[in-house]
C-alpha cells in the first residue's frame, strides 16, 4: 500500500476530517528522475548496515542524495 495513503488514513479521523495544514500538499519526484542512473547510484550509496533501506530517515536521506545528484548532473549537461 502507498505510504501516503497509509499516512492520510492514520491522520484523518471522525474528529479531524482534513489533513493538518502542513500536510495539505504532496511533493512528487517524477518517475524519470527516480529511474535515472545518477539518482539511483546516489540513493543506493546512502544505504548501509546502519542505514538500511525502508528505514524512514535512511529513505529520506537517499531521496535527497538522489535528487541532489540528479540536479547536479542536469546542470552539468546544460
Amino acid at each position: 500500500m502507498d505510504d501516503w495513503l497509509l499516512l492520510t488514513q492514520a491522520l484523518i479521523t471522525p474528529e479531524r476530517l482534513r489533513l493538518p495544514v502542513t500536510l495539505q500538499s504532496r511533493e512528487f519526484v517524477p518517475a524519470e528522475v527516480v529511474q535515472h542512473p545518477t539518482f539511483r547510484a546516489a540513493q543506493a550509496a546512502v544505504y548501509s548496515l546502519d542505514w538500511v533501506q525502508h528505514h524512514a530517515l535512511a529513505d529520506a536521506r537517499g531521496l535527497r542524495a538522489g535528487l541532489l545528484a540528479w540536479q547536479e548532473a542536469l546542470k552539468q549537461r546544460l
